[in-house]
């Protein structure tokens, strides 16, 4: 993923967690706002109460990889946070992807139809 596409910055956090709508199934929890760029940024939030940093940095990877399967469908111009739940630790890859498809879908970020990878 381009440095670009990545949301480093607390404000843009802020930005999609205030003035964003969510959407959340029982593995992840998704965020999202439209903002005038030449392409979709994407964040990820780990809280503490997943576990300790190195599982924390091994939700990350795995929702950075996941994200990188299903984001052809996700068009310019928004800011996506993803929050992971208690559940996505023993999730599968497979069903993290699906989740994510299922967020995107119901968010109205992405029209794409199909299964996982």
């Amino acid at each position: 993923m381009a440095e670009v596409e990545r949301l480093k910055k607390n404000r843009d956090f802020r930005r999609a967690f205030d003035a964003g709508r969510s959407v959340a199934n029982r593995l992840l929890v998704l965020y999202t706002v439209r903002w005038e760029g030449p392409v979709s940024r994407v964040g990820y939030s780990v809280s503490r109460r997943v576990g300790s940093a190195v599982i924390r940095n091994r939700v990350k990877r795995r929702l950075r990889e996941a994200f990188l399967r299903v984001r052809k469908g996700v068009p310019a111009g928004h800011l996506l946070v993803w929050l992971p739940r208690a559940g996505l630790k023993e999730a599968t890859f497979q069903d993290v992807c699906a989740a994510m498809e299922d967020l995107l879908r119901r968010s109205g970020v992405s029209r794409r139809e199909g299964g996982s990878p």
